[in-house]
């Protein structure tokens, strides 16, 4: 039962985490509750048994981006570019704040392997706390289309 308990807990973190995520870049598309509260549940469910099923990490990064893209897509506003450049901008910033965390446990000699679910709140939290700070510095540029030249820029640094 307690397991029961932690996983709902774990789950409704994790939606509470992504939607404050994606809230930050996107405006919310007017749709019925139903269709908001039913999509949400589908992507928690894909993404609970997707992470399940696979085991390397750039594969859950990949089925990550393609799960929040197709959520952005039926719940939020905006060009499609735009939607692509920050679902991957925001996968890369949760990627660097849970490289941070991990390097503040090693630092601090604590057991990475025993703390793994402390390590995720503790880097979900930097992840939402440094989008929000980032959002309030930038504010009136995320409501603009991204322009060809920036798309160029992105594609040539990896």
């Amino acid at each position: 039962m307690t397991s029961l308990i932690s996983d709902l807990f774990s789950a409704f973190l994790f939606i509470y985490f992504v939607r404050g995520s994606l809230g930050v870049f996107f405006i919310e598309k007017r749709k019925s509750s139903i269709l908001r509260y039913g999509a949400w549940l589908v992507f928690l469910s894909i993404e609970i048994s997707g992470t399940q099923i696979i085991t390397s990490p750039i594969y859950i990064l990949c089925f990550n981006v393609i799960c929040e893209l197709v959520l952005v897509m039926v719940l939020y506003e905006g060009s499609l570019r735009r939607k692509i450049l920050w679902v991957i901008a925001i996968n890369l910033a949760a990627m660097l704040s849970e490289l941070i965390v991990g390097y503040f446990f090693i630092l601090l000699s604590i057991d990475i392997a025993g703390n793994a679910i402390l390590g995720s709140f503790i880097s979900k939290i930097l992840l939402v706390f440094s989008l929000q700070a980032f959002k309030a510095y930038n504010h009136l540029r995320f409501k603009k289309d991204i322009p060809v030249i920036y798309w160029i820029a992105i594609l040539i640094v990896p």
